[in-house]
C-alpha cells in the first residue's frame, strides 16, 4: 500500500489478518484481535479510501482485486505471508479475491456474510451526504448488528470515522 495506511500489528505467533467490511475501519476487530494476541500476530487495517486511509488512486475504479492487491502489499510489507485471512461483509469479497489471484499468500480463509452486489444499495445513492450518514448509522445499528449496545460501545471516535465511511461505501 502506497498511501497513509492505518493498522495494527500487535502479538506473535501465526499471523491472523482481519479484513473489515463496509465500515472499513479496524477498530471493529479490536477485542477479537486482543483475545488472540497470546498466540497469533494479529493484523487489523482500515481499508483504503475509508476510516483514516487515504484515497487509493483512482478511486472511484476501485475493485475488489485491486482491494486483495493492496491487502497483500501489506501482508508482504510486513513480512507476515502466509497468513490466515478473516474477512465478513465485504471484506469478504476481498478474501474471495484473495483466494481466486493470491492463493500462495493463504494459510486459510474464512468469509462470513459476502454481501449482495454493490447495486442492492441504489436507492441510498440517491441520498445527500447527510441523509446518507443518518441513514446508515441506523442501518449499521440496528439492522446489520445484533447488538445494538455493543455497537455503541465501539466509541464516539469510531462512529464519527464511520461519518466519511458511510458516503464512501454507498457512492463506491
Amino acid at each position: 500500500m502506497t498511501r497513509r495506511d492505518v493498522y495494527e500489528l500487535r502479538g506473535r505467533g501465526p499471523a491472523v489478518v482481519f479484513i473489515p467490511s463496509g465500515e472499513g475501519d479496524c477498530g471493529s476487530f479490536e477485542k477479537v484481535a486482543a483475545a488472540l494476541t497470546d498466540e497469533f500476530t494479529v493484523l487489523t487495517f482500515d481499508m483504503p479510501g475509508f476510516s483514516r486511509s487515504s484515497d487509493p488512486p483512482a478511486f472511484g475504479n476501485y475493485s475488489m482485486a485491486q482491494a486483495a492487491s493492496e491487502v497483500v502489499a501489506l501482508v508482504r510489507a510486513l513480512g507476515l505471508p502466509p497468513a490466515t485471512f478473516y474477512g465478513c461483509s465485504s471484506g469478504g469479497q476481498v478474501a474471495l479475491s484473495l483466494v481466486a489471484d493470491h492463493s500462495s499468500m493463504m494459510r486459510n480463509a474464512v468469509v462470513h456474510a459476502v454481501p449482495l452486489p454493490p447495486g442492492t444499495r441504489s436507492g441510498l445513492v440517491t441520498l445527500t451526504d447527510a441523509e446518507t450518514v443518518r441513514t446508515c448509522k441506523d442501518l449499521f445499528r440496528n439492522d446489520l448488528n445484533e447488538n445494538a449496545v455493543a455497537w455503541d460501545a465501539l466509541g464516539e471516535a469510531f462512529h464519527r470515522r464511520l461519518e466519511r465511511k458511510n458516503i464512501t461505501w454507498v457512492r463506491r
